[in-house]
């Protein structure tokens, strides 16, 4: 029984998935809590719903790197896993804590030493605020042309009741980010439009938005893309979060042409 829901669970994935070349995922996930055990997302796992959903690139960060205190220890272990690994579909993007006095000299070893192309912060599971730090992670991002990117949240609200949870991210929070002078790309991760709708001429053109949490509110995938355009707009599946591909049918099912669809899958260019 088992095996045949599992069969049946791959068939839909791939009957929703894209047939087009290049799909690029913003926002996924692999590894476990690291506290107890409540299961393993596995790197091979992961590689194999990737392959399902026809997903050509993922930015992929370790779960444990949101809760454990030693940040640093936490990168290092999922990118040699990464490293051993030696998936083409996975890039590996470690979990920044800003926190940390010498920031900088963390992602210029990891830059040199596992050909970084994005990193990620979080504020809200580290500790900070983002205001004193921006400069210094705009100017270092920008010299290397690294992508950043941040999450409202990585658990979901709908699946967890909010006292368990880490208080979200808002729009106020994310203000320094917006005036820091980042020339690098910026993922804005699992917000809703509704939530940026009054800043989005104060947020920089190489600012995008993933496609996560656009169906929380009826038809704000389609309102922003009328009001804004599609070239802001990129997927994320926040595997493993939500299903393997629930967002990917999201997108296929809304209103949109099946050309802006496309392309939102295809991502920022120059990232494939």
């Amino acid at each position: 029984m088992a095996r045949n829901m599992k069969k049946s669970s791959e068939h839909i994935i791939k009957r929703i998935s894209p047939v087009h070349s290049v799909t690029i995922d913003y926002f996924a996930f692999c590894g476990t809590y690291p506290f107890g055990m409540p299961g393993h997302f596995s790197l091979a796992r992961l590689a194999k719903e990737l392959s399902i959903m026809n997903v050509s690139m993922a930015y992929v960060s370790d779960i444990g790197s949101f809760f454990k205190k030693n940040v640093v220890s936490a990168n290092k272990i999922f990118l040699e896993k990464c490293r051993k690994f030696n998936c083409k579909c996975i890039r590996p993007v470690p979990v920044i804590d800003l926190s940390m006095p010498d920031f900088e000299s963390e992602i210029c070893h990891y830059i040199e030493n596992y050909n970084l192309k994005a990193i990620r912060i979080a504020p809200n599971y580290h500790g900070y605020r983002l205001k004193a730090k921006c400069k210094r992670l705009a100017d270092i991002l920008n010299a290397y042309k690294i992508m950043l990117l941040i999450a409202k949240e990585i658990e979901d609200s709908r699946f967890q009741a909010s006292c368990l949870g880490v208080k979200p991210l808002l729009i106020n929070d994310l203000v320094p980010l917006f005036e820091a002078g980042f020339n690098s790309k910026v993922i804005l991760n699992n917000f809703q439009f509704v939530e940026f709708k009054d800043y989005i001429s104060d947020i920089p053109d190489n600012f995008y938005f993933d496609s996560t949490a656009f169906e929380k509110g009826f038809g704000e995938l389609e309102t922003f893309v009328e009001k804004h355009g599609v070239n802001r707009l990129v997927y994320g599946s926040h595997i493993p979060f939500l299903y393997a591909g629930a967002i990917m049918h999201n997108l296929h099912m809304s209103l949109l042409r099946v050309s802006k669809v496309s392309k939102i899958f295809k991502g920022i260019a120059g990232n494939a």
